[in-house]
Formats: C-alpha cells, structure tokens, sequence
C-alpha cells in the first residue's frame, strides 16, 4: 500500500500531467480507504472474494460523514450507483444518488442536483424506500430555496417533516424542522413579515427541544443555533445572537463542520459589527469567507461577500465595498440563478407530470384488477351460494339421521340399564344362594364326629365362601362384570384367618396388590387358586412355627404375576408333581391352566407360588 501511494505521489508531481489535479483530490480519499482496510469488513480481502456487494455498499453508505470533501461525497455516489445497476439493486442507487445530489447542491449545480434528485426520489417512492424520502426533500427544498423559490421550498420541507414523522424517525424530524424554520425565516425577510418571522422563531425552538433531549442528536443542534444567532441579530437582541453563535461555533468545530462555520462565523461578525466593534465583526467576516472558499461553496462565497459589500458601504468605505458587490454579482452571474430557477421549474413539472402519468398507469392497472377481483368475487359467490344449498340439504338429511340414532341409543342405554340392573340382581342372587349352601354346611358340620370329613366339609365351605365374595363385590359395582380385586383379596384372607381361628396380631400378614380392576373371568378363578393355596398354608404350614408370616403379591404389567409366599417348613414337590392325594393342589393347577398361565414352585425359606397369566387369555375349552 505504501508503495502505491507513492506512486502516485510521483505522478502527480509530472509536471504537464492532465491527472495529477484530480490525483490530488483521490489521494486523501485512497489513505483513508487504506486505513480503514485493517479495521474494516468492507475492504477486506474476504469481503471481496465473497463478493458480498451489499456489505460493500451499506459501508461506503455509512462512511459518508466521514469525508470532509464534497468530491468524496461524489466519488462514493457513484461507486453505489455502479454497484446498484451492476446487481440490480435500487436501494443502493438510490442512496449513491442522494450523496451525489447533495455533492452536486453544494457545489452549485442546481439544475444537475434537482435532476438527480427528483430521480432518487421517484425510485424512493416507487420502491417504499420510505427512510430515503425525508432527506431527498430536504435537498429540494434548499434547492429551491437558494433559488428563491419559497414557496416550493417551504412545501418540500413541509413534505420532509411529515415523512420523517411517518417513519418514527427523530433525527430526520428534527432536521426537517430545521430546514422549515429556515425557509420560514428567510421567506418572511423577503417579504418583511414579522409574524411569519415569529412562526420560523416557534419552528427553531421546538426542533432545537428535539435536538437537546438525547445526546445522540448533539450535532443536529448546529445549524439551530446558527438560525436563532441569526434570528436575533436580526431583531437587535444581540446578546443572544451571540450566546448562540459561539454555541454553534464550538460543536460546529468539534465535528469539523465548515459549512456550519461559515454562518455562525458570519452571523457573529455582523452582530460585532453593527453593535461597533467594527474590527471584530469584520474579523469574524473574513473567517466565514475563507472558510466558504476552503469548501468550495460557491453560493456562501456569494453571500458572504454580500455582507462584507453591507457592512463596508455602511461605514463609507466605498472602494472595498464596490470589490466585494462586484466578486458577489460575478459569482451569482456564474451561478446562473434565474436560468437555474426556470430549468429547476421545468425539471419539478416534467416530474410532477410523470407522477400523476405513473398513477393514472397506477389507477388504470388496479380498475382492471378491481374488475377481475369483482369477477372473481361473484363467481365466489355463486359457488357458495351453490355449495350453501347443498350442504343445507346435507344438513337435513344429517339432522334426521340423527335423530333416529338419538332414538336408537336411546333404546339401548336403556335397554343397558336395564340388563345392568339385571346383572346385579344376578349377582346379588347368587351370592345369597351361596351364603345358604355355606349356612347348610356349616350347620351339617356341627354333627360331624370324623375329623378327614369335618376338615373335607369346612374346606368346601371355605370355597363358597370364596366364590360368594365375588358375587357380592358386582353387586356393589357400578360394572357388573369388574371385580374390585383390592378389595376382594383383602376379604378373601381375613375370611380365610377367621374360618382357622387365628388373631390377625399374632400373625404377620403382608398384602402387596397393585390391580384395582379385574375381569370377573379372571378375577373368579384366581380367587379359587388364592383361597387354595392360602388354606393349604393354614393346614400345613404353621404347625410348629412360632411367628406365622403370609406374603401375597398381585401385580399386572404386560402380564398378570401373582406370589404367595409362607415361612413354614416347605411344600414336598413331589406332592406339586404328583398331586395323587390333593384335591387343593389338582384345582390350583386346572385353574392355572384354564387361565392359560405359567405355574411354579419352590422352596426357599418357605413354599413360594408363582403365577404368570397373560393380558389376553386363551380358549383353552
């Protein structure tokens, strides 16, 4: 990099080199963009190889308050142009074509700087570019006015303002204002009326609120407090002209805004001047014309040679006033003002004209499709209409249908409730038939003397009463065909210890069961096989132990699993292989396997039964 700026260092001192004038202007330009490599994205190597034109344009955007040259302003204007029409991309022309129309304002050339921006413009609006459009009539509007046309100028800044506070956005209200006091203020000059002057004083204050109430908006305070120094020199109140003028010129100087400098240089000189202190004023004076020429601002130049033509001619020093009125009318006649004021008309009308030509297009192509909508709309209709009909007739049919279903359900819940009620009075019967055969045994029991038929009689009895329980628990179920298992076993057994004689506190009784509901098909059988085994325990387990223990476990995952364990001696599996002389044991295994389930037993500590019956039982009939 150091050796490409040298040589263009070396070029430009070529002596007949047509380029080094315009080189001399680049090389800033191209130091900065050097420097800004190392920190930055958008000249970076990777930046470029990825071709990422977006990031590209929105940094060259961003850094436009970077340069202090008006020549930058248009070198970078037209690198976004150039990257906006190579990718198709309006947004990005738009915005090269901002900063170039407001290089081409400040350099004086009216009629190219309206021309680009009523372009902007239009392309702003046509694409909803609505952040672009407040800035783009700030431009027109200091177009026209240093042009004298006030009328248009207080119009555009006008439609500045509004558009600013259409986006919410504080910073672009806040200098729209500024430009609407300022055409206010300068019109009401013109015109020497003090009550539109007073309007422009109203318009100032309430920007300058805006501009004071968030640090982030210190430097749109500048150019508000050049306006209210010019305001009150003005109107003789030259002690705020002052305090003004040197607020603006401190911030002004801080972010090295010369154009700013240039007023508030000026507007304090003249309050110096015409307050006496004529060395003073004029000092300040040739501050604001040397700082004009610095820029290059050839309307400020103008201007300021103007004041220096007032002031010099008020004190008598018609020599130096003459030279000041001459390089003022000289300049003013190269700037072409009444031939820039006709071409900007005739510029505003051609875009005007294509404005109301692009919404009579507009309008012309939303009739046609107001019209294909209203085509469209009506067949819509018809269709619904159409389909209304049918599904009306659907409904109806629909409605009857439900009606008999509502009949017929009707008969069945009944029809079920009424079988329900039945069941019940089924359950209920048999239980009392089975309490009365238990009773009868019970009763015949009492007559018998040989203990193998006491024992043989009290063991049958034992089973009815098991089978009566089941009875008893669909009785008092809302579903007669479920078993409220829970309940049933915990009767069951506390039967079983009753019919044996034995207190429930000397005996160590462990129920573990997870099953609430249970099939009646299922729940009887397992109740049989329980009731068995837990009297078999009874009968020959607990003869000589001192501390009886029972264990019983009823659980269901994706299979039924029961385990009754005791602490007695152990069972003699032959007995459980060979069941020759055990009735108990013959039933236990019939009923497993009419349950088509796995039966086990062993001996650990105990005789230990294990059931496993699957969800789903099987016909086994």
């Amino acid at each position: 990099m150091k050796t490409f700026i040298r040589h263009l260092l070396s070029i430009c001192h070529f002596k007949g080199n047509p380029a080094s004038l315009y080189l001399i202007f680049i090389i800033p330009w191209v130091i900065l963009s050097a420097v800004s490599c190392r920190k930055s994205d958008m000249y970076s190597a990777g930046a470029l190889r990825d071709n990422n034109y977006k990031i590209q344009a929105d940094t060259l955007y961003a850094r436009r308050n970077q340069y202090s040259t008006n020549h930058s302003l248009n070198l970078i204007g037209n690198q976004l142009i150039s990257i906006g029409k190579a990718h198709g991309d309006t947004a990005i022309i738009v915005n090269g074509r901002l900063l170039k129309a407001r290089y081409q304002w400040r350099s004086s050339n009216y009629v190219a700087a309206m021309k680009t921006s009523l372009e902007a413009l239009s392309a702003a609006q046509t694409m909803g570019l609505k952040e672009k459009i407040p800035e783009l009539y700030r431009i027109i509007g200091n177009l026209y006015k240093e042009n004298e046309n006030y009328p248009s100028a207080l119009s555009a800044a006008e439609k500045a303002v509004r558009a600013a506070k259409a986006i919410k956005d504080t910073a672009q209200t806040i200098t729209g204002l500024l430009n609407l006091g300022m055409f206010t203020h300068s019109y009401s000059m013109r015109r020497n009326d003090s009550v539109m002057a007073k309007k422009s004083l109203s318009i100032y204050l309430k920007g300058l609120k805006l501009a004071e109430s968030s640090p982030k908006y210190e430097r749109n305070r500048i150019v508000f407090y050049d306006n209210l120094s010019q305001y009150y020199k003005l109107t003789n109140d030259y002690d705020k002209g002052i305090y003004f003028g040197n607020k603006g010129v401190k911030l002004a100087s801080k972010y090295h805004q010369n154009i700013s400098l240039t007023y508030s240089y000026n507007w304090l000189g003249e309050i110096y001047f015409y307050q006496g202190d004529h060395k003073k004023g004029l000092d300040y004076l040739n501050k604001a014309l040397r700082t004009a020429q610095k820029i290059k601002n050839a309307y400020r130049v103008m201007e300021i040679n103007r004041v220096l033509y007032t002031c010099y001619h008020s004190i008598g020093n018609d020599k130096k006033a003459l030279a000041y009125f001459t390089r003022s009318v000289a300049i003013s006649d190269s700037l072409q003002v009444e031939k820039n004021v006709k071409e900007i008309g005739q510029l505003q009308i051609q875009y005007e004209t294509g404005r109301k030509d692009q919404e009579i297009a507009s309008l012309g192509a939303i009739n046609r499709e107001k019209t294909k909508k209203t085509i469209f709309i009506l067949i819509g209709l018809v269709i619904l209409f159409v389909l209304f009909i049918f599904l009306f007739i659907q409904y109806q049919i629909i409605r009857h249908r439900n009606k008999l279903l509502t009949s017929s359900n009707q008969k069945i819940n009944e029809q079920a409730q009424q079988l329900q009620i039945l069941m019940k009075e089924l359950h209920h019967r048999v239980k009392n038939n089975l309490q009365i055969v238990s009773s009868l045994l019970s009763l015949q029991s009492n007559h018998l003397t040989d203990r193998d038929a006491l024992r043989a009689v009290k063991t049958g009895q034992q089973r009815i009463e098991a089978m009566s329980l089941i009875h008893r628990s669909l009785y008092q179920q809302e579903n007669p065909n479920l078993v409220n298992i829970q309940e049933y076993i915990t009767g069951l057994v506390e039967s079983i210890l009753q019919s044996f004689g034995i207190d429930e506190n000397t005996f160590d009784l462990h129920l573990e069961i997870d099953v609430t509901e249970m099939d009646v098909d299922l729940a009887l059988p397992l109740g049989l096989i329980i009731n068995e085994w837990i009297t078999n325990a009874f009968k020959h387990a607990y003869n000589n132990i001192d501390h009886p223990a029972l264990y019983l476990s009823l659980k269901m995952d994706k299979e039924i699993k029961l385990k009754i364990k005791d602490n007695g001696p152990g069972m003699n599996l032959e007995v459980w292989e060979k069941p020759s002389d055990s009735f108990g044991v013959k039933l236990v295994k019939v009923l497993s396997k009419q349950l088509n389930g796995v039966c086990e037993v062993k001996n650990e500590n105990g005789t230990q039964l294990n059931l496993q019956i699957p969800m789903k039982l099987k016909n086994t009939g």
